[in-house]
Formats: C-alpha cells, structure tokens, sequence
C-alpha cells in the first residue's frame, strides 16, 4: 500500500483486499474510457453485488464496526481538505520568519529545504484525497452496502 494513497484507498484495501480494490477500480476506470461514466450515477450494480456477496455472511457487529470505520475514514478526509488552508498559511510565515532573522545562509537553506520537503508531502496528500473521485464513488457503494445490511440483520 502506497503511502500516498487516498483514505478511501487504504480504507478499502484493508476491509476487502488490494485484489477486490483493483478491480473496483478498473470497472470505473473501463467506464470513463469507454465514455460510458456517469458522475450523476453514484451506485455501480457490479461493484455492489460485489462486495454485498463477500459482506454479506458477517455479523452485525462486523459491520457495525465497518461502518465506524468508514466514517473515520470520512471524517479524516475532510479534516485534511479543511486543514490545508492553515498549513499553507504556516508554512508560508515559518519561510519568512526564516529568511527573516538573518541566520547564516546554510541554516536557512536548511530550515527552507526541511519546510518545503514537509509542505510538499502535504501537498501531495491533499491533492491526492481532494481528487479521488474513483474512490469516493467505491467507498458510496461500500456504504449502501453497509447500511443494508446492517438494516437487514438488525430487522
């Protein structure tokens, strides 16, 4: 698993496998070649039957605990989207502070290198969380899945 993969990603790999994930997102990835995606259209029946037929043999309490998890993973995404205005922020007045209080220029390079290299990093991760709509798709059918089978079981 890539450390630079989307929540959604890691969440998916880890409940139902790196294979199953694959193939997830191969089957949405052959629709937007073929032009045949459509974004308004959240719910894919293959994926669904999919994953309904590999969850659907688990205990309520299974995937009860699923559903928490997912919901972790939702909110962590949306702590990172929100969170980057202000590490951009910081990262921009620590740069100046820096260049600011006349170190010698190796220190300065130093701190300025060491700053971006951990900006980039976190760059890199809210792109890669921000524009994951492939995943967002996976992790909505996961969901439906989820919520039905756990009203099923619970009924």
């Amino acid at each position: 698993m890539d450390i630079l993969s989307s929540v959604f990603k890691k969440l998916i790999t880890k409940e139902l496998g790196a294979n199953q994930y694959n193939k997830y997102f191969f089957c949405y990835q052959k629709l937007i070649i073929e032009k045949k995606y459509d974004s308004t259209k959240l719910s894919n029946k293959e994926i669904y039957d999919d994953i309904y037929s590999i969850l659907k043999d688990r205990d309520v309490n299974s995937l009860e605990n699923m559903l928490e998890r997912l919901l972790d993973a939702m909110h962590l995404a949306l702590r990172i989207s929100r969170q980057f205005f202000f590490i951009s922020f910081v990262y921009i007045c620590a740069i100046l502070f820096l260049i600011s209080q006349g170190l010698l220029i190796w220190i300065t390079l130093v701190g300025v290198v060491a700053l971006t290299g951990a900006f980039l990093y976190k760059v890199c991760e809210f792109v890669v969380n921000k524009y994951c709509f492939i995943d967002a798709h996976i992790i909505l059918v996961y969901k439906s899945v989820l919520d039905e089978l756990i009203f099923l079981k619970s009924s």
